[in-house]
């Protein structure tokens, strides 16, 4: 039989919603692999990370719905409604009373990160940077997404968490909006 690794909470990352506020097949592919997880008993609770990014509903609350959808219970999700990056949607799930709960309990909580295959490496380093004990599960989205350029827009977000211009510690150069826009 195998041993299935425990950790305190599944965090799930949101990802932008369609204009209309509907749900992309990649994130249809995080929301799926966060409730496989939590059936298999990975975590009690999920949580669910994501503000509004322009449709007028937050990504936290479409993906607790779809959750619940999937017959996940409601008591076991949580959410984050005010996030629009990856170190703010780990930055404010830190800050989240339940989760300070929990902190009181352990030195350092365990999370299992759940986001896309293409974003696995810079969410675990931003969730250890911030004290999180983290894991980080892959949902493929091989067939879903343009790989190559996911790749090279992470490689720039990457830099820009490790300069510090994400978090606002150092100003952000012109060249990077720039570099961004055109791999768009």
């Amino acid at each position: 039989m195998k041993k299935i690794k425990r950790y305190d909470l599944i965090l799930l990352l949101g990802l932008r919603l369609g204009p209309g506020g509907e749900i992309s097949q990649e994130l249809e592919a995080r929301i799926s692999l966060a409730a496989e997880l939590w059936r298999e008993g990975v975590a009690p609770y999920i949580v669910v990370s994501g503000g509004d990014t322009g449709t007028g509903v937050t990504e936290a609350s479409v993906m607790k719905d779809t959750l619940i959808t999937a017959d996940i219970l409601a008591e076991a999700i949580l959410c984050e409604t005010a996030s629009t990056t990856t170190y703010e949607n780990l930055r404010n799930v830190k800050q989240m009373p339940e989760i300070g709960c929990l902190q009181l309990k352990k030195r350092r909580i365990s999370i299992c990160l759940v986001t896309s295959d293409y974003h696995v490496s810079r969410a675990r380093l931003i969730a250890r940077s911030l004290g999180f004990r983290a894991s980080a599960y892959g949902a493929d989205v091989h067939s879903l997404v343009d790989e190559r350029e996911k790749r090279r827009l992470e490689r720039l977000y990457t830099l820009n968490y490790l300069m510090g211009w994400e978090t606002g510690r150092r100003k952000r150069p012109l060249w990077y909006d720039a570099a961004v826009r055109k791999l768009k």
